[in-house]
């Protein structure tokens, strides 16, 4: 396992902090790189350590519009306290028109306030080829998104909310890569 940290991605930093912040209130963005690294890199097993797989998840990201995709489906961020909820097989539908594989779909956790909001998409990849296949159906199960529905928060730009860098597409939601 090559170690990480933040000094290995220095060239990254832009894309990453555009392309792929920590929403979690801290909005410590190397805490979370740390993590995907941890348990998602280091599993991807690309030559070239960190700063591969975050180039490899940063082509991803532009290969798989998912924004796009989930407004060209009509699935628009729900206002702030309404009852605007999506079924998860719109949002799986959309995705998956786009990545051509079913996605994995998270609200958050049940404690929080964020409970039945979209938390994360996450698309997986076989493992050997890193080509999108269908999350496993373990995988896909659960989510802890009540009903089967989920609300699609607005993600905007940390600075306009007085946190760090960073921007993500409306709709969106957090990303995760899974190898399978």
């Amino acid at each position: 396992r090559s170690s990480w940290t933040p000094a290995t991605l220095a060239p990254l930093l832009p894309r990453l902090r555009a392309a792929w912040p920590s929403f979690a209130p801290a909005g410590d963005d190397p805490a979370f790189w740390a993590h995907e690294w941890l348990r998602h890199g280091t599993c991807a097993g690309l030559p070239g350590g960190p700063r591969a797989f975050f180039e490899t998840v940063l082509g991803l990201n532009d290969a798989l519009p998912l924004g796009p995709a989930l407004a060209a489906a009509g699935v628009a961020p729900s206002p702030r306290g309404s009852n605007v909820t999506y079924p998860l097989s719109k949002l799986s539908s959309a995705i998956a028109a786009v990545t051509g594989s079913l996605p994995a779909i998270r609200c958050g956790p049940p404690r929080s306030r964020a409970r039945g909001e979209l938390a994360e998409v996450w698309v997986c990849l076989d493992r050997g080829t890193l080509d999108v296949v269908d999350c496993p159906p373990g995988v896909r199960r659960g989510g802890g998104c009540p009903g089967g529905r989920a609300a699609v928060p607005s993600v905007r730009r940390r600075e306009e909310e007085g946190g760090g860098g960073g921007e993500a597409v409306d709709g969106g939601g957090g990303g995760g890569v899974q190898t399978e």
